[in-house]
């Protein structure tokens, strides 16, 4: 299901019921009464109208998450998992309109650094990023550090129902104001060799240090300035190579969330379905797609056209749903 379907739920079931005023209801308006009247009840006389069960799908999808307003996150010492729980927080604020409870869970001291080449703290990388975030006030975050809630540990989050084919909830945007002008044929990049831990022949992981390096070469060759960053890069630098680039191409992880909330054309080179889910905008490489480096460099711009038309569409409709609610 794509974003924009997902982000107009509410039309679509306000459009499928009022048909022809086919469907028996007290009212056709898609606020969350009558949407959970409709659940409740909407059965006893339309469970056999027309697209019944797609519109009792698309009601229980906007109802699953409404009113909840605390949530409790498990994150690691990835920037990722700490952006992926902050979006699902902020969207749940902005739909409920009241501010979202986000307590944090880290498993490790409040000052705790993964590498010793690391320039900040995890925690000080997560607040640097909270601080930049669209409405930032609209959470209140707590953060409890040392955790020792090994049943949230184990299940990684509460106060979330997940859904496989919603998008919505986990997206959100960084501070609109921030500039994202490219700079001409700039590419970041961000490959997993430097990683601290490897994964090797994973589907997160296609290509061998050395690969990753060709692939470089090439683009180089042709007039692409490729700028590298990597775990070891200070937040504030990735964020300035982010926003200021062209396009961003890496492996599955690191820095897509925030190549994700600046809305920036992103390729990954990934089998991993993980990807869709994180990264529904970006326009995935890979071997079942038959992307070779040597062969297929002069296809390239036409991935770099369909990553840039993927990012704008998912920009223009997230907008379009903050503005318009």
């Amino acid at each position: 299901m794509s974003l924009a379907k997902i982000l107009n739920l509410r039309f679509e079931w306000e459009s499928m019921v009022s048909y022809r005023k086919s469907y028996d209801l007290p009212s056709y308006d898609g606020d969350i009464n009558n949407l959970k009247n409709f659940i409740e009840n909407g059965h006893k006389n339309n469970r056999f109208r027309k697209n019944f069960n797609e519109a009792m799908s698309l009601a229980k999808e906007i109802v699953d998450n409404h009113g909840l307003d605390s949530i409790r996150w498990k994150t690691t010492v990835g920037i990722g998992d700490s952006m992926y729980g902050l979006n699902i927080a902020y969207m749940r604020a902005f739909a409920n309109q009241k501010p979202t409870k986000f307590q944090i869970h880290f498993f490790h001291p409040k000052d705790y650094v993964h590498h010793y080449e690391d320039p900040e703290s995890v925690v000080e990388r997560v607040e640097y990023i909270r601080s930049r975030y669209m409405w930032k006030d609209i959470v209140d975050v707590e953060y409890v550090f040392d955790s020792k809630d090994t049943a949230l540990y184990k299940k990684f989050y509460e106060g979330i129902t997940r859904r496989k084919n919603s998008e919505l909830y986990r997206y959100w945007a960084l501070d609109p104001t921030i500039n994202t002008t490219p700079q001409d044929n700039k590419i970041t990049l961000w490959r997993p060799s430097g990683n601290m831990q490897q994964q090797m022949s994973n589907s997160k992981s296609l290509l061998l240090d050395s690969e990753w390096q060709r692939f470089i070469d090439r683009l180089q060759d042709f007039g692409y300035s490729v700028t590298e960053i990597d775990y070891r890069t200070p937040i504030h630098e990735a964020l300035y190579h982010i926003r200021t680039c062209e396009f961003c191409l890496s492996y599955e992880g690191m820095w897509h969330y925030m190549a994700k909330n600046l809305f920036k054309p992103h390729i990954v080179l990934s089998d991993s379905s993980i990807t869709k889910w994180h990264t529904p905008a970006a326009v995935m490489l890979n071997k079942k797609r038959g992307f070779y480096i040597d062969r297929d460099m002069k296809k390239f711009e036409y991935y770099i056209e369909a990553a840039t038309e993927r990012a704008e569409n998912y920009k223009n409709v997230f907008f379009r749903f903050v503005n318009g609610f």
